[in-house]
């Protein structure tokens, strides 16, 4: 379930906000400090918008061209860190990308430790991917 649909508020919030930030390349932004009503204290939300185009669902058969529709994709990020907006948007969006190597090395991995090798040959390959991965997200 998204949180979007768990946490309505958050939606809510969303769609009254009138004024946006600007952090270029198409991105806006606001913040808020707020808490779910289970939660016992208020955390930092960053709300990021970005701006995208839509796809073009009807026939395209007789057109001549298909003007260009936009919209927004629309991320929440709950924070502790007392960043700025974008960079704390870069931090989190590194932390994604690299979330996405592992889902990539995880199959990998799981044939290499099926292997009968010892513990410590484990151990040195998934410290080497682990290296591997957090020089190339520093590099960025």
């Amino acid at each position: 379930m998204s949180p979007a649909k768990r946490f309505t508020e958050l939606k809510q919030q969303i769609e009254r906000r009138r004024w946006w930030w600007p952090l270029g390349q198409g991105c806006a932004y606001f913040e808020a400090s707020w808490k779910p009503k289970v939660w016992q204290t208020r955390h930092r939300f960053l709300f990021i918008r970005t701006r995208v185009k839509q796809q073009y669902k009807e026939s395209v058969q007789l057109d001549l061209f298909i003007p260009y529709q936009y919209g927004y994709e629309f991320k929440v990020i709950l924070t502790n860190k007392r960043l700025s907006a974008r960079k704390a948007l870069a931090f989190h969006q590194g932390r994604g990308s690299q979330e996405g190597i592992f889902a990539e090395l995880k199959p990998i991995i799981s044939s290499i430790i099926s292997l009968p090798v010892p513990g410590s040959v484990i151990r040195s390959i998934c410290s080497r991917c682990c290296w591997h991965t957090t020089s190339a997200v520093n590099s960025r």
